[in-house]
C-alpha cells in the first residue's frame, strides 16, 4: 500500500478543482488593491515613501487575522460532516489509520488557502523593495502568516474530530482560536506582572499574535519569534496528533452504561425541560407555528448568546481594570460596543442559516411541504425563532451603546470644544450604527436564509451572507470615497473635521442602507418564489453545464 494514499488523492483532486486558482488570483487582485487605496491615502500625509511602512504593517495584521479564521472554517466541519453523513466509519474497514484521514483533510481544505496566502506575498514585497521594510520583518512575517494558518488548520480539525454538529465545532474552533490570541496573552500578562513572570513569558510563546509582533518588530525580538514560532508550531502538531488519536474512536456511537445514561437524561432535562415543562413549552410554540416549534425546541438556546456578549463585557471590564491608569473607561466602552456588534451580527447569520441547513440535509424541510404548513409560514416562524434568540441580546447592546455614550458626554467632553465634538461627531455616529445594527441584522436574516437553500456547500452559507452584507458595504464605500479624494471635489476643505466627517458618515449610510435593501429584497422575493425547488435540489439530478465548461 502507498504511504499516506488519501493524501496523495486528495491532492490530485484539489489540483484538478478550479477552486483551487480562482481563490488564488482573487486574493491577489484584493491585496494589490487594498495595498494600493493604503498606500494611496497614507501618501497623502507622509509621502510616498513614507506610506510603504502603513501598508505593510496594515497588510499583515489584516493577513494574520484572516489567517487565524480562514483555516479554522474551512477544517472545523470537515470530520464532523463525514461522521453525521455515515461515510468515516468506511475508511476505517481498511488500512488507514487516524493520520491518514487527519493528514488528508488537511491537505484538502488548506490548499485553496494556502494558494491565496501565497498569492499575497508578492504584494506584501512592495515595500521591502520601496525601501520601508527590512529584509528581515517581510521574511518574519512570511514565516508568522504561514505558521499562523497551520496552526489555525490544526485547531479546527482538533475541533471537528471531537465534534459532530456543524454550528458547535465552529463556535468551540472560534473560541479556541480567540483563546490562543486574545485570552492567552492577557493572562500572560497579569501572570507576568504576579509572582510567576516565568509562566506568563511561557504563556506568551504559545500565541500565534505575539510570533506575529515579534517578527515585524513591533515588540519582543529575534529569541522571542523564533522560541514562539516553534512552541506555535508545535502546539498545533499536538492538535494534529490529538484528532488522529481521537478519530478512530470517536467515529461510532457508543453504548452507554446505566451512568451514562442517567447523565445524558440530566443534561437532556437541563436543554429541554423535565416533562411537564417540556410539554407545556413545546405546546406554546406548536400552537404558534410549526416551524417555529422545530426551530425553538432547545428552551435554553438564548441563553448561549446571553453568555457570549456576557462573556465579552466582562473580558473588556478587566482588561480594562489591568490597564486602569493608561486605559479609560469611555474609550474602553467604545471598543466593546463595536466589538458586540460584530460578534452579534456573526452569531445572528450564523444561527439564521443553520436552521435551514440542519434541516435540508435531514430532508425535514421536504417533509414540512408536504403538509399543509405554507413557504411563508415556514419563514415566519424562522423569523419568530431568531426574535426569541436574540430581540433581548440585540436590545442590551442597544442600551450599552447609550450608555457608552453617555459615559463619553459625563466623562470628558465638558468644555465647548468637547461639546461640539461630542455633537457633530459622536452623537451622529450612535444614531447612525444604531440604525445601521437593526438595518443589518434584518438584511443578515433574509440573505442568511436565501444562501442556505442556494450555494452549493452549505458550510459557505454564513459566510456568503456575512460578506454580502458587512464586507461589501465597506469596498464600495472605500472605493466611492477613495474616488472622491482622487478628484479633489472635497480636498480644499481636507482640513476641516467637520464637513469631510459628515460627507464621510453619510455616504457610508446610504451604501449600507441601500446594500441591506436589495439584498434583503433579493433573498425575500428568492425565498418565496423558489422555497420548494431549493429544498429538495439536492435530490434532483445537477443542472446542465455549459457547452464551452462542458468541451474545456
Amino acid at each position: 500500500m502507498q504511504a499516506l494514499p488519501i493524501v496523495q488523492r486528495e491532492l490530485r483532486v484539489a489540483s484538478r478543482n478550479p477552486k483551487t486558482y480562482h481563490v488564488r488570483l482573487k486574493a491577489a487582485i484584493v491585496a494589490l488593491l487594498f495595498g494600493l487605496w493604503i498606500l494611496f491615502t497614507t501618501g497623502r500625509f507622509m509621502g510616498p515613501m513614507g506610506g510603504t511602512t502603513p501598508v505593510f504593517l496594515v497588510m499583515t495584521q489584516l493577513a494574520f487575522i484572516w489567517c487565524l479564521f480562514a483555516g479554522m472554517s474551512q477544517t472545523s466541519d470537515c470530520l464532523s460532516q463525514e461522521k453525521r453523513e455515515g461515510t468515516l466509519g468506511l475508511l476505517f474497514l481498511t488500512d488507514l489509520r487516524g493520520y491518514d484521514v487527519v493528514l488528508g483533510k488537511l491537505l484538502s481544505a488548506s490548499l485553496p488557502s494556502f494558494y491565496a496566502l501565497l498569492a499575497t506575498f508578492p504584494i506584501l514585497s512592495l515595500p521591502l523593495l520601496a525601501g520601508g521594510v527590512q529584509p528581515g520583518q517581510f521574511w518574519c512575517a512570511v514565516l508568522a502568516l504561514a505558521n499562523t494558518l497551520f496552526f489555525s488548520l490544526a485547531c479546527g480539525l482538533f475541533v471537528s474530530s471531537v465534534s459532530r454538529r456543524q454550528l458547535r465545532a465552529r463556535h468551540t474552533g472560534i473560541l479556541l482560536v480567540v483563546f490562543f490570541w486574545l485570552i492567552l496573552p492577557a493572562l500572560a500578562s497579569v501572570t507576568r506582572q504576579g509572582l510567576a513572570p516565568r509562566w506568563g513569558y511561557l504563556l506568551d510563546l504559545l500565541s500565534p499574535g505575539h510570533t506575529l509582533v515579534a517578527g515585524i518588530g513591533m515588540g519582543g525580538g529575534q529569541v522571542d519569534f523564533g522560541w514562539s514560532l516553534l512552541a506555535t508550531h508545535l502546539t498545533a502538531w499536538a492538535f494534529l496528533g490529538l484528532a488522529s488519536w481521537i478519530l478512530p474512536q470517536a467515529w461510532q456511537d457508543k453504548i452507554s452504561g446505566p451512568k451514562g445514561f442517567q447523565w445524558q437524561h440530566r443534561w437532556r432535562s437541563v436543554i429541554y425541560g423535565g416533562d411537564a415543562s417540556r410539554l407545556n413549552f413545546r405546546t406554546r410554540l406548536l400552537d404558534r407555528n410549526a416551524f417555529y416549534w422545530l426551530a425553538s425546541r432547545e428552551r435554553l438556546k438564548p441563553l448561549g448568546t446571553w453568555l457570549l456578549l456576557g462573556m465579552l463585557v466582562v473580558l473588556g471590564v478587566w482588561i480594562w481594570w489591568m490597564a486602569r491608569p493608561k486605559l479609560e473607561l469611555a474609550w474602553t466602552g467604545v471598543v466593546v460596543a463595536i466589538v458586540l456588534h460584530v460578534v452579534l451580527k456573526l452569531q445572528f447569520v450564523s444561527i439564521a442559516c443553520q436552521y435551514l441547513v440542519d434541516e435540508r440535509n435531514e430532508g425535514t424541510l421536504e417533509l414540512l411541504l408536504s403538509t399543509p404548513l405554507t413557504v411563508p409560514q415556514i419563514l415566519k416562524g424562522q423569523w419568530m425563532a431568531l426574535r426569541r434568540q436574540f430581540a433581548g441580546p440585540i436590545l442590551a447592546v442597544l442600551i450599552l451603546d447609550a450608555g457608552v455614550f453617555a459615559s463619553l458626554f459625563f466623562s470628558e467632553y465638558q468644555s465647548p470644544a468637547g461639546a461640539r465634538l461630542l455633537r457633530e461627531i459622536w452623537l451622529p455616529i450612535f444614531l447612525a450604527e444604531s440604525v445601521m445594527l437593526v438595518a443589518d441584522l434584518i438584511a443578515l436574516g433574509w440573505t442568511g436564509m436565501w444562501t442556505a437553500m442556494s450555494v452549493k456547500q452549505p458550510n459557505h452559507a454564513a459566510g456568503t451572507a456575512a460578506g454580502r452584507i458587512l464586507l461589501l458595504p465597506w469596498g464600495f464605500f472605500l472605493a466611492f470615497w477613495t474616488l472622491i479624494l482622487a478628484v479633489g471635489t472635497i480636498s480644499r476643505s481636507f482640513s476641516r473635521s467637520g464637513p469631510e466627517f459628515w460627507h464621510a458618515l453619510l455616504l457610508w449610510f446610504i451604501i449600507g442602507i441601500a446594500n441591506n435593501g436589495w439584498f434583503a429584497t433579493h433573498a425575500r422575493r428568492k425565498l418565496l418564489e423558489q422555497f420548494r425547488l431549493r429544498a429538495t435540489e439536492r435530490f434532483q439530478s445537477p443542472k446542465p453545464r455549459g457547452f464551452w465548461r462542458s468541451a474545456a
